[in-house]
Parts: structure tokens; sequence; C-alpha cells
């Protein structure tokens, strides 16, 4: 079948998954699609890299794409826009997010101490624009419903149009390796482990609102709503094992189990404090007496198993040579934005460290990476204790957590401009406590509803039901005459 054809059937198919999508997020505003836009731009690859066909070895590294640059303002400016009209009270914003608008500060100060001040301004702002996004969906009237549909809306379009690339547009959606020369799919991204990162949640989440349907033994508020997410659930599979990215897939197959465990022991965890606390340490504890018994053979099988070796595909070299540099400068570090804007490594083109918690220590030192860490607490138990009052949306916030603090061991999205894991979690924290808020309300109204509603009389008979009239005791046929 010819390209362009498959390519307008990809379209159509687009199409119809955001019809459902539209019948799905009635409740609201076309504003929404800001934030996605957002979340599509960062999800897949540059402006730049698509007029270019995907290469942007000419690009300028510190001064970026003008293109791309008006174009995020351009999105900035409607955000702020629609926040004037709305208004937000960020008082109450920066009470519930403490430790993340700290964090960003600290981001916002180390740009006095960065070699490119110029650059890492300009690269804080745009990391500031999630704050942004996030208000559009918080001042929604069911920010929860907003928040659902720009992840799903990213799904939808990224994963299809990523398979047609792959398969009949091979000189875009497929690129060669620049250290080993082998063939990697990219999709609409430019390297295969941001199409992995990619995959990796719109899997997840799509895992979730399928189970959570299933669970709740919801019928489909849509006709075909279920073919179309088991279709895109496919399709993100494919992608991942043709990707070959081992540590998204693995961390797909893991988190989702997690997931499952959560669900299953729901009861007892809405009540018993500590008790995922108590399942971690029990598992590091495990894993660390595996490795103190039987030392490397493990982790070679571990590892091995996901088709890497044990120096994580070259990783481990890149740490050696980060990690020096990294405690020359402990305190402080380089400045937000700076260190991989002319790095001393041998590697041109590397532009992370394949390591989150390394690059944040490179560019905000030990004090930054404590900030990250407040922050990380502090979403985590804001979620623990919100099983209580929703379930399914705390459940998921602990998930995708996890999800990105494991990511981050091999690979960086941390306190990334425009990385799209980063981009949803910072989201996710802003928008979560509202939606912890309504669901609570919710529910007390429905218990007000049934402290309030009228108890049918025991002399007064329920419709639908046929109960004699007790007979007087010792009376005869006569006394019901």
């Amino acid at each position: 079948m010819p390209p362009r054809v498959v390519l307008a059937i990809c379209f159509v198919f687009i199409a119809f998954l955001l019809r459902i999508d539209s019948k799905k997020s009635k409740g609201i505003s076309w504003t929404v699609w800001i934030p996605t836009i957002w979340m599509l731009y960062c999800a897949s690859r540059p402006i730049a890299a698509w007029l270019n066909s995907g290469n942007l070895a000419d690009a300028d590294v510190a001064e970026g794409s003008p293109m791309d640059r008006n174009f995020l303002l351009l999105l900035l400016g409607m955000c702020i826009f629609v926040l004037g009209k709305r208004g937000i009270s960020w008082s109450q914003l920066f009470r519930e997010n403490t430790w993340l608008f700290v964090f960003f500060g600290y981001m916002a100060l180390s740009v006095l101490w960065s070699d490119y001040s110029f650059v890492s301004l300009k690269r804080w702002i745009r990391a500031s624009g999630s704050i942004l996004m996030a208000g559009v969906m918080l001042t929604e009237k069911n920010p929860r419903q907003a928040l659902e549909a720009s992840l799903r809306r990213t799904a939808y379009i990224l994963i299809p149009l990523s398979a047609v690339m792959v398969k009949w547009f091979s000189e875009q959606g497929q690129d060669y390796n620049q250290w080993t020369g082998e063939t990697m799919w990219v999709g609409v991204t430019t390297q295969k482990n941001c199409l992995g990162r990619l995959c990796l949640i719109a899997g997840f989440f799509l895992f979730w609102e399928f189970f959570k349907r299933w669970r709740h033994k919801d019928t489909p508020r849509v006709k075909y709503e279920n073919i179309a997410d088991a279709s895109v659930m496919a399709l993100t599979f494919w992608l991942l094992l043709g990707s070959h990215s081992a540590t998204s897939l693995a961390v797909l197959m893991f988190i989702s189990g997690i997931y499952l465990v959560i669900w299953r022991f729901r009861e007892y965890l809405k009540h018993a404090a500590g008790s995922i606390e108590a399942a971690i340490v029990a598992a590091v504890v495990i894993i660390g007496g595996a490795y103190f018994i039987f030392g490397d053979a493990l982790l070679g099988a571990i590892v091995g198993s996901l088709g890497r070796d044990l120096t994580f595909t070259g990783r481990t070299d890149i740490w050696a040579l980060l990690i020096p540099i990294a405690k020359k400068h402990i305190i402080l570090g380089l400045g937000y934005g700076s260190f991989w804007i002319n790095s001393p490594l041998p590697w041109p083109g590397l532009n992370e460290g394949h390591n989150g918690y390394l690059d944040v220590t490179l560019e905000l030192g030990i004090i930054g990476l404590a900030i990250l860490f407040a922050f990380l607490g502090s979403f985590y138990r804001k979620a623990r204790l919100a099983l209580t009052k929703d379930f399914d949306m705390a459940a998921f916030n602990i998930c995708f957590l996890l999800l990105a603090v494991i990511h981050n061991f091999t690979e960086t999205s941390f306190a990334r401009s425009t990385t799209h894991l980063w981009v949803v979690l910072v989201v996710i924290a802003l928008v979560s406590p509202r939606i912890y808020r309504i669901a609570v309300r919710q529910t007390k109204a429905a218990e007000e509803q049934k402290k309030t509603a009228p108890t049918p009389s025991p002399e007064t008979p329920i419709a639908g039901l046929n109960i004699p009239t007790p007979t007087p005791q010792g009376a005869g046929p006569q006394a019901n005459t």
C-alpha cells in the first residue's frame, strides 16, 4: 500500500480516536488543548527537526531554534491570557506544592553561577511553562477530566503516527545509532529512548484507564471506547518491542504489576499506615541481600534478560567520567541547564548523562538533589494519604512516581525543560490536590444525601413488592372483611 494512502488512513483513525475522546471529555473547555499541545510537543520532536527530517546536527545547542522558541512563547502567551481571565490562587498552589516551587526557585537561583546564564535563564523559563500549563487544567471545573484528556489525546495522536512513520516512512521514523551504526526506531521522536519513554507513559495510562473501567464494571461511556484503547495499547507494545528500549519495557511491566498489587490489597493499604513503605524497604533488603550473595552474576542475569550488558550499553563509561566532575561542584553544581552546552566528554552530540540523579547533581549540586528528593517525598505522601479519598487517582500517582524514579536510573528526565516525563510529573503534582479535594466533597455530599433521604415507613407498602397485610392475632376470616 502506498505510504501516502497509509498516512491518510492513519489521520482518519486519529480523527476517529479524537471523536471518541471528545465524547468522553464533554465537561472540559477547548483551552485544555493548550497544555495538550505542550505535551504533544514535549513527547515528540522539535518543529525544526520535523522540517529538517529529524536532523538537528546543524542546530546551535546554545541558541536553539527560533521557530521552536516562538512556538513555545505563543503557547505560554495563550496560557497566561487564559489564567488572567479565570484567575488562580497562587498562594494556595504554593502551599500545596511548596517543595516543587522551592525546587524551581533554586533552579532560577543557580542561573547566577552558570557559565551560560542567559541560556540557563531561557531554559528555566521554558521549564516553568509546565506550571502554567497545569494552571489551565487546575482552573477547569473538572481538573481530573482535563488531565486524563491531555494524556489520552497525546497517546491517541502520537502512538499511531509513530507506528506509520516507523513502518512506511523509515527515512523519518527510523534512524541510525551514532555509536553502533544499528538501525533504531524513533517514530515521532528523535531517539529510540524517547520513543520508549512516550510508549511507557501512554501504555501505563491506557492500562490504568482500561483496568479501572473493568474493575468498576463500568460500561463504556462511548461506543467503541474499549476497542479504541485496546488498538492503541497494541500499537504501543509493538513499538516498545521494536524499539528495543529495554528500560521502558521493563519499567512498564513492573509498574503495571505494582498497580495490580496495590489494587489487590486496596482495603488493607487504605487503613494500614506505613504498609507501602514497609513493602518498599522489604523489597530493597531482599534485592540488596540477593546481590550481596550472588554478586555480579545476578545482576548480569537480570540485565542480560533485557538484552543489555553490565555496562548498560556504555552508560557506566559515561558515569565514570561524570562522577569526578560532579564531585568538584558537589555543593551548588554548575548551574541549571549549562553543563551539556559544552561538555568535556569525548562524545559529540551527547546531551544527557543517562541518569537523572547524576544530571541534577551536576547542574544543581547536592542541594538541588536534596530539594528534588523532598519534592518526590511530598508527592508520595499526598498520594498515600489520598488513598482513602480517591483510590484510583492516588494509586495512579503512586505508580507514576515510582515509574519516574526507576526510569531516571538509566535515563534523564528530572528537571528537563521539555522532557515528556518531567512535564507530566509536574502537571500531576500541581493538579492532584484539587482532584483530591473534589473527591472529598463528592463523598461528603453523597453521605449527606443518604442521611437526608426519606426512609420508607414500615406501614407504607414499598413499590414493586407484594407483601400481604398481616392478620390481627385471634381474628378469623370475618375480621378482614
